[in-house]
């Protein structure tokens, strides 16, 4: 017979509930730097994606499942641990996988690693990433009380705010995990496609001798559209608030 009462059980169900974020955040940290020490992360920067483009292609033709895989696991830790090349990563993703397969997997592995962090937030993280985020994050509350649908997808629609700022805020302030989930896959879907797509035409850049500019991503069209959408969003919190003030 066992001797380990119901509420031992239910208090190590506890445990392992509030801390395996922060295991899934050192798994894909130890990952990172296993990444980085073999070299497998030299790729990260546009010279070298102009200086291997051959080479990257043809590994890419020959592993891609492979290396698809580890591409995705790799910007889930981007995401999760906040580093500073994800929009350098996107771009790779067009690069090598084009503009449909590079978006998806950036889409899915930037939602995985924003809802690692909301967990971890909610969980055993939740005063380091509080002391992180500071009193910035005050300034999100109001609009997670109006409609937190809409609000989160203005705020990945249009980044005003860090990525990893939003997170935090959405698990301070107590969002849903589905809603969060779900707002985060189609809210920062716009903004990957356009990076995705940029990254697919470096194939063409390179090929034809040319270098890369940024201005080439963000044109007045794209962020007219994102503005857009970000205002499409909004609707349902201005519409309570006239119907309040009418």
């Amino acid at each position: 017979m066992s001797d380990v009462t119901p509420a031992a059980k239910s208090a190590t169900k506890s445990v392992w509930k509030r801390f395996l974020p922060l295991a899934v955040l050192l798994s894909v940290l130890a990952t990172f730097l296993v990444l980085r020490t073999t070299g497998y992360l030299d790729f990260l920067s546009l010279d070298a994606l102009k200086e291997n483009q051959t080479k990257l292609h043809a590994w890419v033709a020959d592993n891609f499942l492979v290396v698809y895989a580890t591409y995705f696991a790799v910007y889930v830790l981007v995401t999760a641990c906040s580093l500073p090349f994800a929009l350098l990563m996107t771009l790779t993703g067009g690069f090598l996988f084009g503009t449909l397969l590079g978006g998806i997997v950036v889409v899915f592995a930037a939602t995985i690693g924003a809802t690692t962090v909301f967990l971890a937030t909610r969980s055993a993280f939740g005063d380091f990433f509080l002391g992180r985020a500071g009193n910035k994050i005050k300034k999100l509350e109001e609009g997670f009380q109006e409609d937190v649908v809409s609000y989160m997808l203005f705020l990945r629609f249009i980044p005003i705010f860090p990525f990893f700022l939003i997170n935090i805020a959405a698990a301070v302030f107590r969002v849903p995990l589905r809603i969060f989930f779900l707002t985060t896959l189609f809210g920062v879907a716009p903004g990957t496609f356009i990076y995705a797509l940029s990254g697919s035409s470096l194939n063409d850049i390179f090929a034809a001798g040319k270098d890369f500019s940024p201005d080439t991503i963000l044109t007045p069209k794209v962020i007219a559209a994102l503005v857009g959408l970000s205002l499409l969003s909004l609707l349902p919190i201005l519409y309570r608030k006239f119907k309040r003030s009418a």
